[in-house]
């Protein structure tokens, strides 16, 4: 269990770090500027005063909200109509979590032959009357895990033959100009490109990337450099929409749950999940690789374990602010990553220790960048 007089000094110091990088660079500059306007946030269902609140804590409103239709029934998945009014208006572009089968009686072979096409032409016409006909539809998002009704595993040319049915029923209602967000979660061990519904099926591709793991967490480092090189991991992704030609997003990211160690150490624990807790190093890698890559949409999931509100998780909302806000200032993986090993910790450490290596850190970093012009290149 975490020290909780010390998290408050914790904060003031991961503050001060960030204030010493002003003004670093990321390595490659590409989509340096998009950062900040790729942001989205997802804080609850019908939850666009707690986006509000978040988005004055950082200076800046994000650009996406997200949402998802209820998969109790077929009558829920078609006409979200609650949903829909809690975001009747709004300024942020919607992206919409879409269940596309219900809790229970329905499948993907059935759905493979056009029977449930009406359903999603009923939902196509109920969004485009609520002004919602230009957002992003995550349709069976995280389709190669187990947990939701359309776990699609070696079920592949069912899952593709729905999906090109569902994609075409909605984009046969006037005034339909969705975009279609092909989602996996990351890991896994299924050849994804065995479950892609085609360039024509699909405008974007997505990737849900959680700071947790089962069992052992290596460290924030070295757990993120473990999501760009697994399989279906980071790279993957890139890869993969390179060669389609398409736009990536991060539809859900955040902090993970369960046990975790001072400052997103090392933390091991049989038969659960293990995260980085509050870990602003995951927030900072994330925000640099979100700007080093074609990334439209990274949507922050503000919920539950990975909220930042009412003073959950300090550490993350200052790297928020410091990536994404107004007055950021972004540090870049680089700086990370040059860091004496013995600042980043990969074992087991004691209160003293994180306190020091941060603190020691920061000063490092801001010396660093005033003897060498190339730390912020």
């Amino acid at each position: 269990m975490r020290n909780l007089v010390i998290r408050p000094l914790l904060a003031v110091i991961v503050a001060a770090a960030v204030s010493l990088t002003a003004g670093v660079a990321d390595p490659s500059t590409a989509h340096a500027a998009a950062a900040p306007t790729v942001f989205g946030v997802y804080a609850g269902s019908g939850q666009g005063a707690a986006i509000q609140r978040l988005g004055s804590q950082l200076g800046r409103q994000p650009t996406y909200a997200m949402e998802f239709t209820d998969g109790s029934s077929w009558e829920t998945i078609s006409d979200p109509w609650w949903q829909l009014q809690q975001w009747s208006g709004t300024s942020y572009r919607m992206i919409w979590g879409a269940s596309i089968l219900p809790s229970s009686g329905a499948s993907l072979a059935i759905g493979a032959t056009g029977a449930y096409d009406h359903y999603f032409v009923t939902l196509a016409q109920n969004m485009v009357a609520a002004g919602q006909g230009d957002a992003i539809i995550r349709l069976a998002w995280e389709f190669n895990g187990d947990w939701f009704p359309w776990a699609a595993a070696g079920q592949a040319p069912a899952f593709i033959a729905y999906w090109q049915h569902i994609v075409t029923a909605m984009r046969s209602v006037p005034g339909a100009n969705f975009a279609f967000e092909w989602n996996p979660t990351r890991g896994t061990s299924l050849n994804l490109a065995d479950y892609y519904p085609g360039n024509s099926y699909v405008d974007i591709i997505g990737l849900d990337v959680y700071d947790t793991e089962w069992a052992s967490y290596p460290g924030a480092v070295r757990e993120f450099a473990a999501m760009e090189t697994q399989q279906n991991g980071l790279q993957w992704m890139a890869d993969f929409a390179a060669a389609q030609g398409k736009p990536m997003a991060f539809p859900e990211w955040g902090l993970g749950w369960g046990p975790s160690s001072s400052v997103s150490g090392p933390v091991v624990a049989n038969g659960t999940e293990v995260s980085g807790g509050d870990d602003p190093v995951f927030i900072h890698l994330m925000a640099a690789w979100i700007r080093s890559h074609n990334v439209a949409e990274a949507t922050f999931w503000d919920y539950g374990t990975s909220s930042v509100s009412d003073g959950q998780n300090p550490l993350t909302l200052a790297a928020l602010q410091a990536e994404f806000g107004q007055l950021g200032s972004p540090v870049s993986a680089r700086e990370i990553l040059v860091a004496p090993r013995a600042l980043l910790p990969e074992a087991p450490v004691t209160i003293a220790f994180p306190l020091l290596a941060l603190a020691v850190f920061a000063g490092w970093a801001a010396v660093r960048r005033r003897r060498d012009p190339r730390a912020s290149t």
